[in-house]
């Protein structure tokens, strides 16, 4: 179990520092390759931990599976910061519409470049249940502010502007 947790933290720890270089970092394009190198380090770092403080013998298997996790959990973090870093013109509405309470097509047409993308989105949004129109505007009903409130979490955290990308 120790080796599980140990894993778990030495993850975590590798993920920190991937938000903080992300943070700090002006640079336009998304850092999975960053991540990556990352995850390299902090496997590498668990098993000199594996092997160097663990002194007593226990089954190898548990090796095995602490690092079986830690090689599940890379691309599954992987495979979410990269969606959140790039552009979602849905999240934009989402958070435009959250923002004016109220959002009509014109003022989702500003806000939004794609024009052909804007009305299929809001018509998968209504159908979906996260926006309803009414009066020629769109407002968010309680599951759209339920997800808009994560895409702004994940936006303040990242530190991204509206709708993904730095």
């Amino acid at each position: 179990m120790i080796y599980i947790a140990m894993s778990l933290i030495v993850f975590l720890i590798v993920v920190v520092i991937h938000t903080l270089i992300v943070r700090q970092s002006k640079q336009k394009s998304t850092s999975v390759g960053l991540f990556l190198f990352l995850s390299s380090m902090g496997l590498m770092v668990m098993w000199i931990l594996f092997d160097s403080i663990f002194f007593f013998h226990s089954p190898q298997f548990l090796k095995s599976t602490a690092t079986l996790i830690y090689l599940l959990l890379m691309p599954l973090y992987a495979m979410y910061y990269r969606s959140i870093s790039h552009t979602n013109p849905a999240r934009k509405i989402l958070q435009v519409i959250e923002t004016r309470s109220k959002a009509s097509y014109e003022e989702l047409l500003s806000a939004v470049e794609e024009q052909k993308y804007i009305e299929q989105a809001l018509t998968v949004m209504v159908r979906n249940g996260q926006a309803r129109k009414k009066d020629g505007r769109y407002s968010l009903t309680a599951r759209g502010k339920f997800l808009a409130f994560f895409a702004n979490l994940d936006q303040s955290f990242f530190k991204r502007s509206t709708g993904g990308r730095p």
